[in-house]
C-alpha cells in the first residue's frame, strides 16, 4: 500500500497542477482591484456546507451586507446538517442544499448558476482545489470569488485572497476580514454580531421540557458531554467537577445535555452524581431545540464543538475546553463572557485536571459579578 501511496502522489499532484493551469486559462480570475459597494450588488453566495459551529461564525456577515443594503440577495450553499440553522433567518434569501456525493453536487451546481451571482465566497478553507473548481463552476466568470489567501496555486481560482483573513486565527474575525476584503463594508469587530433565529416550536419544546424538570425560573448550569473523540472531557472528571460545583453553589441546577449516540454518559454522570439538582436533559435530534436551552441557561461548560458557538449566538457565558495550541485561539467564544481551559499544546482535552476547569468556572463567576448569582457556600 505504501508503494501505491508513493506513486499515486506525483500523479495526484500533476493532476492538480494541470487543474490549475486549465482554471486559470477558462476563468481568468484577475485580483480585484477595488472593493465591491454593497450598495450595487446584486446577489452573493457563500459556500458554507460543512458544520454548525461553522455556519453560525458565518451568519453575522449575511446580517451585515443585508444591513449594508437591504435588497441584497443572500444565498448559501449548505449541508444537510448545518442547514436547519439558516431556514427561518430573515437574511438569507435562499438555501442550496449540497448533500454528499457527485450527483447532488451537480444539482446543486444548476441550482447556483442560473442566478448569475455578483460574488462567491468560498468559507471552506481545506481543499483548495476542489472548493476553487466549485465557486467557480457556481458563479462563472462573472461573479467575484473570495477566500481567504492561500498558496499561490490556487490563485487561479479566485479574484480576492483576503491575507487579513489568512492572518486572523478567530473564526469570526477571519469571516468579517474575509467580507470587509471583498465589499466596502465596515472592518472593526463591532460589526460582528452573533445571532440565530430559534424557531417557535423548538423554543415551546425546550420551554416545556425545562419546566418539567422543574427546571423554570432556576439558575441552570448546562453541560455538554458530546464531542469529537479528540474533545471529549471523561466523565469521571465531569464528575470530580460538578460535585464540586454542587456543593460550593447550593442555588445552581445542573442540566446534562448529549447527543442521542452519548445519551448514555449523560445517565452515567446523572447515576454518579445521584443528586436532585442534577437533571438530564431528554435526547432529541433538533439542534434549535438545544440552542434553545442553551439560551435558557445561565451559563454553559463544554468541550471544543458547536455548542461553543450556539452559546455565543445567544448570549450564554461558556466555559470551553480546548486541545491546545491553534484551536483555542480559531474557535473561542465570542461576545460572550468565557473562560478557555486548554491541554497542553496538542494534547487531547481529556487530560485537562478538573481542577483548572473549576478555576475557570469561578473566574466567569466573579466576572459576572453584576448579574444575579447563586449563593456560594
Amino acid at each position: 500500500m505504501q508503494r501505491i501511496g508513493a506513486f499515486l502522489k506525483p500523479v495526484e499532484r500533476a493532476n492538480r497542477a494541470f487543474l490549475q493551469k486549465a482554471s486559470g486559462w477558462l476563468w481568468q480570475n484577475r485580483p480585484l482591484e477595488r472593493q465591491l459597494d454593497p450598495a450595487a450588488v446584486r446577489s452573493v453566495l457563500f459556500l458554507r456546507h460543512d458544520v454548525l459551529g461553522d455556519m453560525i461564525t458565518t451568519m453575522p456577515m449575511f446580517r451585515l451586507l443585508k444591513q449594508m443594503n437591504p435588497n441584497i440577495q443572500i444565498h448559501v450553499v449548505a449541508s444537510p446538517s448545518n442547514q436547519v440553522l439558516i431556514r427561518h433567518d430573515p437574511n438569507v434569501d435562499k438555501v442550496i442544499l449540497m448533500p454528499n456525493g457527485f450527483f447532488p453536487m451537480l444539482n446543486a451546481i444548476r441550482n447556483a448558476r442560473k442566478h448569475r451571482y455578483d460574488a462567491v465566497l468560498a468559507c471552506i478553507f481545506g481543499k483548495g482545489t476542489n472548493t476553487g473548481m466549485l465557486a467557480n463552476f457556481m458563479g462563472g466568470k462573472r461573479a467575484v470569488k473570495a477566500t481567504v489567501n492561500r498558496d499561490p496555486r490556487y490563485h487561479a481560482y479566485f479574484n480576492v485572497q483576503s491575507r487579513r483573513a489568512a492572518e486572523i486565527r478567530s473564526n469570526w474575525e477571519k469571516m468579517l476580514m474575509l467580507v470587509a476584503d471583498t465589499f466596502d463594508v465596515p472592518d472593526s469587530v463591532d460589526a460582528i454580531q452573533p445571532y440565530v433565529i430559534v424557531p417557535d416550536g423548538s423554543e415551546r419544546t425546550a420551554e416545556q421540557r425545562i419546566a418539567e424538570l422543574g427546571l423554570a425560573g432556576e439558575h441552570i448550569l448546562s453541560v455538554n458531554l458530546s464531542a469529537r473523540q479528540r474533545n471529549i472531557w471523561p466523565v469521571e472528571q465531569f464528575y470530580q467537577l460538578l460535585q464540586q460545583v454542587l456543593r460550593r453553589y447550593p442555588a445552581l441546577r445542573l442540566l446534562l445535555i448529549a447527543t442521542p449516540d452519548d445519551y448514555p454518559l449523560a445517565q452515567q454522570l446523572h447515576s454518579l452524581l445521584s443528586s436532585n439538582r442534577a437533571a438530564m436533559y431528554p435526547s432529541t435530534k433538533d439542534p434549535m431545540e438545544v440552542i434553545a436551552v442553551i439560551k435558557q441557561s445561565w451559563m454553559v461548560i463544554t468541550p471544543d464543538t458547536g455548542i461553543v458557538h450556539m452559546a455565543s449566538a445567544v448570549g450564554t457565558p461558556v466555559v470551553g475546553l480546548y486541545v491546545g495550541g491553534q484551536a483555542a485561539a480559531e474557535w473561542r467564544p465570542f461576545g460572550v463572557p468565557y473562560r478557555v481551559i486548554t491541554s497542553a499544546t496538542n494534547l487531547p482535552v481529556a487530560t485537562i485536571p478538573p481542577a483548572e476547569v473549576m478555576q475557570g468556572f469561578e473566574q466567569l463567576v466573579l466576572e459576572m459579578a453584576n448579574v444575579e448569582m447563586p449563593n456560594e457556600e
